[in-house]
């Protein structure tokens, strides 16, 4: 499992969306809780490589999640407060990131 940490406060307060050959999912956490989660399975067309370009897009009313240009998921009305982010890893995973850019 890997994915992208944003709208970072603290280890508390933040949104994840994490991936692996499954599924992606969006948690949000508040106050070191769980207080939303949204899981959808994936199907990779052809072979899912090691690397990635993940983005990110956020148009104030919709936070959009793709990987290589393919839109995994849509998340409505989640304002971000915050401007610290990540990345996260979970389980026997090696994860390297060559380049963040923001626009």
């Amino acid at each position: 499992m890997v994915g992208l940490v944003f709208n970072y406060l603290d280890g508390g307060n933040f949104y994840c969306f994490s991936f692996n050959d499954d599924f992606v999912q969006f948690i949000r956490y508040e106050n070191y809780e769980t207080v939303g989660k949204i899981m959808q399975g994936v199907k990779w067309s052809g072979t899912r490589r090691s690397d990635m370009e993940w983005t990110l897009i956020s148009d104030g009313q919709t936070l959009t999640f793709k990987i290589d240009g393919v839109r995994m998921m849509n998340i409505r009305h989640m304002p971000l407060s915050y401007n610290g982010f990540g990345f996260y890893t979970f389980g026997n995973q090696e994860l390297v990131v060559d380049e963040v850019e923001f626009r």
